[in-house]
């Protein structure tokens, strides 16, 4: 087990996102990143984006989401967010940087 020193004083004065920021969440269509998400977003994050990871491939019968059950996720996840708010679904392959240079690019023309 690590150490870590506990920050005893916080900056309130200070921004804790950027503005102009896209910020990608995997594992965005679950709990846990859902919860972060919205908190990006109640912080003033421009663009969050919630990303399910789809290895490259068709790797049916090994517990992967097909792209039906994305689309179905995705549209479940987004009702959360305020309808002003800035918040897309993607799946792709997070291990391809090809792939993530693509979304963040696609998020930042939003």
């Amino acid at each position: 087990m690590r150490d870590y020193e506990r920050l005893e004083h916080i900056d309130e004065t200070r921004e804790r996102l950027r503005g102009d920021g896209v910020y990608l969440v995997t594992g965005g269509f679950h709990d846990p990143g859902l919860a972060l998400a919205e908190c990006l977003v109640a912080e003033g994050a421009k663009a969050v984006v919630l990303v399910e990871h789809q290895p490259h491939g068709d790797e049916e019968g090994h517990g992967l989401l097909d792209g039906n059950a994305i689309r179905i996720l995705g549209q479940d996840a987004i009702r959360r967010f305020p309808k002003d708010s800035s918040v897309m679904t993607a799946a792709c392959n997070l291990a391809d940087p090809e792939q993530l240079r693509e979304l963040v690019s696609r998020a930042e023309q939003r």
